[in-house]
């Protein structure tokens, strides 16, 4: 009967000496926010044929940029779900990448002048 990598002998995990440990790209940018998703999505949108790595980092950067910048406005410290939502829909730009199958961005909503 076979056993499982893990409970052989002598086998090493994926952190110990020599081996590769992976790290998500939000945490290798110290950012909570999912750069991860943010490239899925952008792939699965088939927006184009092929995606540039840097691709789904910029656009987080950018989305987290305008977040920040609508917070601001508003006079809160913190990014919110509400102020996200909002810099999507003042954007032009981020309001054609989220379409209404992908994000819930609402054109009827009651929302504060910028």
């Amino acid at each position: 009967m076979a056993t499982p990598k893990s409970n052989r002998k002598g086998a090493k995990s994926a952190g110990a000496k020599g081996g590769k440990s992976s790290k998500s790209q939000s945490s290798r940018l110290g950012l909570i926010f999912p750069v991860g998703r943010i490239g899925s999505l952008l792939r699965r949108g088939r927006y184009t044929k092929r995606t540039a790595a840097a691709a789904p980092v910029y656009l987080t950067a950018e989305h987290l940029e305008l977040s920040g910048k609508v917070a601001a406005q508003q006079k809160k410290k913190h990014i919110t779900p509400r102020s996200v939502t909002l810099a999507v829909h003042h954007d032009k730009e981020e309001r054609a990448l989220a379409t209404p199958s992908e994000c819930d961005v609402h054109p009827g909503r009651c929302l504060a002048k910028p």
